[in-house]
């Protein structure tokens, strides 16, 4: 795969492109990846004769006689068939071996709907296979972590934390204050290349918070679009600790913690939970002094050199007197 900023299904199928035999159109929409197999168009034999069947994806497929016999035989049922295409999120379609006119005009329909239309050579099946094969060697690359993923000011912060120590309702302040939620309790990571870890929310819980005496809260509805994102490169790791269990009381050896997920090194900031603290903001200065280091920045650094600068000054003086 290409190292992209994100996973999207456009620049999936263009890695894949040969061996799915497809032609994308410029005009291919914008959408994520999601690592499911695709929906298949079926026929049936019951009433809806054409049915919705598979995973989760929001890529759909369905072979071109399949199409043919629809448009054909059974106009009646295409609007309801784009409504469940719809209601599942299905925002491509693809069309396997397609022959015949009605599969044109199927085609002007799925755009007049704005969903996208490509063909591909190969049979309903080969397709099906190979991108589900194609998916799973992805999926192979996950793994699912607990936790909270924020894009707080535009860094990739995954906090976590023992159950019930309050990681939620951080994140949920965090996004009161202009963060954007990836994913609450279960993260769905995937490694890019050697130097780069990428999280997402499973399907089910897109968008959703489970906040205690508040019970599951969606923020997309809540907030708007603006406080969530789909996925976002991890790049600062901050873990919640019990007031009790907090041993690190060098500054030092603090700022220089590091953790690994998946053999990507990240910096690791623990950061113990007692009463009266606000996590929010040490987690929002964690976010910010990260930003710094990226600039070249080392506020601790600084700091040591200094120290370091007037202990020397103050020894040569005493040396003078």
């Amino acid at each position: 795969m290409k190292k992209l900023e994100s996973l999207s299904l456009k620049e999936f199928l263009k890695d894949h492109a040969e061996e799915l035999c497809l032609e994308l159109p410029e005009s291919f929409p914008k959408c994520e990846l999601i690592l499911s197999a695709p929906v298949g168009i079926i026929r049936s034999q019951k009433t809806p004769r054409f049915r919705l069947k598979g995973g989760t994806s929001n890529l759909a497929v369905a072979g071109g006689d399949v199409i043919e016999e629809l448009v054909k035989a059974y106009p009646r049922e295409i609007e309801g068939l784009l409504h469940r295409l719809k209601r599942r999120g299905v925002a491509v379609v693809i069309i396997c071996r397609p022959h015949g006119k009605h599969v044109q005009a199927f085609s002007e329909i799925l755009e007049s709907q704005n969903l996208a239309f490509v063909e591909t050579r190969l049979s309903f099946n080969d397709f099906v296979q190979i991108f589900t094969e194609k998916i799973k060697d992805l999926q192979s690359r996950t793994l699912t972590l607990h936790g909270v993923l924020l894009d707080i000011l535009g860094v990739g912060v995954l906090i976590k934390g023992p159950s019930g120590i309050g990681k939620s309702e951080v994140a949920l302040e965090l996004i009161m204050r202009g963060a954007r939620l990836v994913s609450d309790d279960a993260i769905d990571v995937v490694k890019r290349d050697e130097t780069s870890v990428y999280g997402m929310s499973p399907p089910i819980t897109r968008y959703h918070m489970e906040i205690r005496g508040l019970g599951i809260i969606n923020i997309r509805e809540l907030f708007g679009v603006s406080a969530v994102r789909p996925r976002k490169k991890i790049e600062l790791v901050i873990e919640f600790v019990r007031w009790e269990e907090y041993t690190n009381e060098d500054p030092i050896a603090a700022r220089e913690m590091t953790t690994e997920i998946m053999g990507v090194k990240l910096p690791h900031v623990v950061v113990p939970v007692g009463p009266g603290r606000s996590l929010a903001t040490l987690v929002e200065i964690a976010a910010r002094n990260y930003l710094l280091k990226r600039a070249g920045i080392y506020s601790g650094e600084d700091f040591e050199k200094r120290l370091e600068e007037k202990t020397k000054e103050l020894h040569i003086r005493r040396k003078d007197q």
